[in-house]
């Protein structure tokens, strides 16, 4: 309901942006959280009042076991360097977890990726060709900014801080 606040599932392997959410909307929003791609899918499956899905990329605060993503497949790619291969998947954990979401046929919501794309824009389109309905905050973004953003995306009046 547009009148209600926002739900937003937090997806990341810490605690910084579910604080600096807590903060920036106080009672103007709800916020979920997850850590890994499992849970998601499960929360995404069961609650379907979830408006925002707001995703970080890199997940190395995880048991590696928790990780989505085919790491036989990975280390392959990395020329048989599975250390290398485990990298690669924490780095670019939000994406395969969204995959994962996507694939679940979990698409009804925006996405607001937790990685600057100022500069490089190009890359952004190429996975909001592939993904969807993504998004993502500047680092210079200040908070009215993000509250901006937030409410536009789901679509409630800006007035709620």
């Amino acid at each position: 309901m547009a009148d209600s606040p926002p739900t937003l599932l937090i997806v990341e392997d810490g605690d910084e942006y579910r604080a600096n959410f807590s903060r920036l909307f106080g009672e103007s929003a709800t916020l979920k959280q997850v850590r890994t791609g499992a849970a998601a899918r499960a929360v995404l499956k069961q609650d379907p009042d979830v408006d925002l899905l707001v995703l970080d990329l890199r997940f190395d605060r995880i048991p590696r076991e928790d990780l989505v993503g085919d790491h036989e497949a990975a280390t392959r790619q990395m020329g048989g360097d599975a250390e290398r291969a485990w990298r690669y998947l924490e780095d670019h954990q939000g994406l395969f977890i969204l995959r994962v979401l996507r694939d679940a046929g979990l698409q009804r919501f925006p996405v607001l990726l937790l990685r600057d794309f100022t500069h490089n824009r190009a890359h952004l389109r190429r996975l909001q060709e592939q993904y969807g309905d993504l998004h993502y905050l500047p680092e210079t973004a200040g908070a009215d900014e993000i509250r901006k953003l937030v409410f536009r995306l789901t679509g409630r009046a800006t007035t709620g801080t």
